[in-house]
């Protein structure tokens, strides 16, 4: 089965998010947030449920998993998704070490 993904605005807005702040301590980082995560992103086309139950499933309705990339050795980021049919709504990303995200905390 293959499955469309949509990014929310709120993962749009984690992205920038991350990317301004590796920008500001590490140039290259920011590029390379940005390439990791599109070069992840096939993964949830094809199999979305080989990735795991994120932490943050306790606070939503609907069943919550994680993506995780690297852009450096040893500290995963998590894009957050739901699957919804043959739709994968990415609804956030998070850096190592950052608090779990709440239903209130995701801009659609």
């Amino acid at each position: 089965m293959s499955y469309t993904v949509e990014l929310t605005e709120g993962a749009y807005g984690d992205l920038d998010r991350l990317t301004a702040a590796l920008a500001e301590v590490w140039p290259d980082g920011s590029d390379r947030i940005t390439a990791r995560f599109y070069a992840a992103l096939p993964r949830l086309e094809s199999f979305p449920l080989s990735c795991g139950l994120a932490y943050e499933d306790r606070y939503f309705p609907d069943e919550v998993r994680h993506l995780l990339f690297e852009i450096r050795k040893g500290r995963p980021y998590r894009a957050l998704f739901t699957i919804q049919g043959d739709r994968v709504r990415v609804l956030a990303i998070r850096a190592p070490g950052e608090k779990p995200v709440k239903p209130e905390g995701i801009a659609t």
